[in-house]
């Protein structure tokens, strides 16, 4: 975290410490999120082929049911 000195004229400390949070810290958090939101969204649109591509069964709804805990597993 940065560290900013401010002065203020009611206290008796002429070099009070305040913190304040990290730019690039935030920055990075915020993409990270972002990221796995991109991702989780990609893979919720494409359940139904990804179920058919990866686990074709003679059921088509035992294969979402499949990437869907594929999915459940992944988050």
């Amino acid at each position: 975290m940065a560290t900013v000195r401010s002065r203020s004229k009611g206290s008796s400390r002429s070099g009070a410490i305040r913190r304040t949070p990290n730019a690039r810290a935030v920055a990075a958090a915020v993409i990270g999120n972002a990221l796995e939101w991109y991702d989780s969204v990609v893979f919720s649109f494409m359940t139904v082929v990804i179920s058919t591509l990866f686990f074709p069964t003679t059921s088509d709804y035992s294969s979402i049911l499949l990437t869907t805990a594929t999915l459940a597993w992944h988050l």
